[in-house]
């Protein structure tokens, strides 16, 4: 598994590290990198000492129960997945580990690449977007009740839950299954 970066990547990075289960490590670094990132070490476990003194509360998002449920009513004769809007999720990289042949799409570029991983960056109603093929599985996880809003560049569309939903029922094969949570 490799993860595409570039500059303007950092907030994306920061968003699939600050609740993931995920790491990622930097390469060979410099003298300079290893004293910044000592600096850095430093103010966060002052920060972290001082955060722990005061009285906190645990937020868990709705993933802990949405993943599970997808991974629990797989079935054996499912090969194909269909993501729509996993750029904030680990899913789409769990599947394809799994051995998944998965596809995601999603307006902002999916930033993690598995030989099982085809990804789709654009708009769900915009043509040209979507694959030529069908799926066993089509998968939208707290995406639909985000589409036409136009809050993540999407196109501003009216009564875009429904078409969206349409759209994504096309995807399927005869016999396959659409898991949406919102």
């Amino acid at each position: 598994m490799t993860y595409k970066s570039n500059e303007s990547d950092m907030h994306d990075i920061h968003r699939h590290l600050t609740n993931k289960n995920l790491a990622i490590f930097p390469g060979d670094v410099g003298v300079f990198e290893r004293i910044i990132n000592l600096f850095s070490d430093t103010i966060f476990n002052i920060k972290m000492g001082r955060i722990a003194k005061r009285p906190s509360k645990v937020v868990v998002s709705e993933q802990i129960v949405e993943l599970p449920l997808v991974l629990m009513h797989l079935r054996e004769r499912d090969k194909t997945v269909f993501d729509f809007g996993g750029f904030e999720s680990l899913l789409p990289l769990h599947l394809s580990a799994l051995g998944y042949k998965v596809s995601v799409l999603d307006q902002r570029p999916y930033p993690f690449s598995h030989p099982n991983l085809r990804v789709f960056c654009g708009d769900l109603f915009s043509d040209g977007v979507l694959p030529g093929d069908k799926f066993d599985i089509v998968v939208s996880i707290s995406t639909l009740e985000h589409l036409g809003l136009g809050g993540y560049g999407d196109i501003v569309v009216e009564d875009a839950d429904k078409r969206g939903v349409k759209i994504l029922w096309g995807l399927l094969k005869e016999g396959g299954r659409f898991m949406a949570t919102v």
